[in-house]
C-alpha cells in the first residue's frame, strides 16, 4: 500500500472522530436531563436543577414524584430525594418546622417504615419519638415502639415499648382509673360480685403513668431479685400503662410466695396456693371461672409461661371484649397464643 492511500486513510479515519466528538459535544450541550419528567416547568427547572444530582433525577422520574411533594424541603441541607415520602407523611401527620422534619426523618428512617410513622407521629410526639431512639433504643437494641399503642389487643414484652404513653379517655372506678370500654365492664364485674359474696372484688390499681412504674421498679427489682422479669416488666414495657389492665390486692401476696417457693426458677404453685388465705382462694377461684364473662382474662394464665415469658399470675387481669374473652377462655389461649383482632 502506498504511502498515499495510507495517509488519506489515516486522514479520514481522524475527520471521523472530530466529527464524532464534535456531535457528541452538540447533544450534550442540548440534553435536557428533565426531559422524561412531565412535572417540569421554567418555575421549578432550575431549582430541580440545582439541588438534584443525574442519580437523584433519574429517581425522582422512575417514581414519578411531584413537585408539590418535595419543593418545601428540596433547599434544606440535608435533603434526599429517597425520604421525599416520609417527610410529607410526617409533615401531614404532626407539623414541624421542615428542616426539623428532613433533619428527624434522614437521623431516625431506620426505626419505621413510612406506613408505621404516620402510626407513630398520631401517637407520640417528635420529642419523644427522639427521646425513645436516643435513649431506650440505645440501652436496649432489640427494643421497639408500639406505633399505636390505642389498639385494645396491644402486647408489651421485653422486646415491645409505649414509652411515655398515656391513653386519653380514662374513667375513675373507684379508686382507680382504666380506659373507658373496660371501666365499665369493670364495674358490672364488681357488682355482680358484691352480689354474690357481699363484699368488694378488692381492685388496687388498674392504669398507671411510665413515672409511676419508674419509681417503683427499683423497689420490685430488690423484692423479686431473679424472678423481676417474670413477675413485672419496666415503665413502657408494663401494659399497666395500656389503660386495658387490673391488678387485685391478691397479687402482691402472690408475687411474694413465688419468691419464697422459686426453686431455682422453678416455682411450686402448689405451694403458693395453699399459703393463700381464704378469700384469695374464694376471689382466685370465681375470677378464673367467670372473668371473661365481662371481657376480662388472665392476663398471665398457668401453663402458658412458654409463650408470655412470665410466671402464672391469677390476680392480673386484662380486658380484651367480651367476645375474645369467651374465646380464649374456650381455647384456654394467652394473647400471646390466641388469633386477637380489631373490629
Amino acid at each position: 500500500m502506498n504511502r498515499k492511500v495510507l495517509r488519506a486513510r489515516w486522514l479520514l479515519i481522524l475527520a471521523c472522530a472530530v466529527m464524532t466528538c464534535f456531535c457528541f459535544m452538540k447533544l450534550n450541550q442540548s440534553y435536557d436531563p428533565l426531559a422524561r419528567y412531565q412535572y417540569a416547568t421554567d418555575k421549578n427547572r432550575n431549582v430541580i436543577l440545582k439541588y438534584l444530582d443525574e442519580d437523584d433525577i433519574d429517581y425522582m422520574i422512575s417514581q414519578q414524584i411531584k413537585p408539590e411533594e418535595y419543593m418545601d424541603f428540596i433547599k434544606i441541607d440535608g435533603f434526599d430525594i429517597h425520604y421525599t415520602k416520609y417527610y410529607e407523611t410526617a409533615k401531614e401527620t404532626r407539623d414541624a418546622d421542615n428542616e426539623y422534619i428532613v433533619n428527624f426523618v434522614n437521623r431516625y428512617q431506620a426505626n419505621f417504615t413510612r406506613d408505621s410513622l404516620e402510626k407513630l407521629l398520631t401517637n407520640y410526639t417528635y420529642q419523644e419519638l427522639t427521646s425513645f431512639y436516643e435513649e431506650e433504643v440505645s440501652k436496649q437494641n432489640n427494643l421497639h415502639l408500639i406505633d399505636d399503642p390505642t389498639d385494645m389487643y396491644t402486647i408489651l414484652d421485653a422486646e415491645h415499648s409505649v414509652y411515655h404513653y398515656a391513653p386519653s379517655d380514662l374513667t375513675t372506678v373507684g379508686s382507680i382509673q382504666l380506659r373507658s370500654e373496660a371501666a365499665s365492664h369493670l364495674e358490672k364485674m364488681e357488682a355482680d360480685y358484691k352480689k354474690i359474696f357481699s363484699k368488694d372484688l378488692d381492685v388496687v390499681s388498674g392504669y398507671q403513668s411510665y413515672e409511676t412504674l419508674a419509681n417503683a421498679y427499683p423497689s420490685e427489682q430488690e423484692a423479686y431479685g431473679d424472678l423481676i422479669d417474670e413477675i413485672v416488666l419496666p415503665p413502657g414495657q408494663n401494659e399497666a400503662q395500656l389503660g386495658f389492665t387490673i391488678e387485685l390486692s391478691g397479687a402482691q401476696n402472690w408475687y411474694e410466695l413465688c419468691v419464697q417457693n422459686n426453686n431455682g426458677g422453678i416455682v411450686d404453685y402448689t405451694a403458693v396456693e395453699e399459703q393463700l388465705t381464704d378469700e384469695q382462694k374464694e376471689e382466685m377461684i370465681w375470677l378464673e371461672e367467670n372473668a371473661y364473662r365481662y371481657g376480662f382474662i388472665i392476663r398471665y394464665p398457668s401453663g402458658t409461661e412458654s409463650d408470655t415469658n412470665m410466671l402464672y399470675q391469677p390476680f392480673i387481669l386484662r380486658y380484651v371484649g367480651i367476645d375474645e374473652a369467651k374465646t380464649m377462655h374456650s381455647s384456654h389461649d394467652c394473647m400471646e397464643t390466641a388469633d386477637l383482632e380489631n373490629e
